[in-house]
């Protein structure tokens, strides 16, 4: 099954209006199909100063998500509900101390 990674970036301020200028990484949900035409959606990370300069560009373009951002859950179906999409923004928040690379720079 192949997922569509085409979105044009005028659409993409539509999904990414209230992201935090302060954060160093943005992840956010985006709709997509598959080449059967179903209905898909992904939630990816933005390096944010990658997705402010598409946002700022002011010439609509048609650009491949995966070469600017990590996709991070693909699943089929509509858009999630505000609930789901905060239930797969837990699970990715999530690190075990066990992976908690953090604790190495101190």
């Amino acid at each position: 099954m192949d997922i569509a990674y085409r979105f044009c970036t005028h659409c993409l301020s539509n999904f990414c209006s209230n992201v935090s200028q302060t954060q160093e990484k943005v992840r956010v949900f985006l709709p997509t199909i598959d080449d059967l035409m179903r209905d898909h959606f992904m939630y990816v990370e933005f390096e944010n100063n990658v997705l402010q300069n598409l946002l700022n560009d002011q010439q609509a373009k048609n650009i491949d998500i995966s070469e600017y951002a990590e996709i991070l859950h693909i699943q089929q179906g509509h858009f999630p509900t505000q609930e789901d999409q905060d239930v797969i923004s837990e699970i990715y928040q999530y690190t075990s101390p066990q992976h908690d690379l953090s604790r190495l720079s101190s």
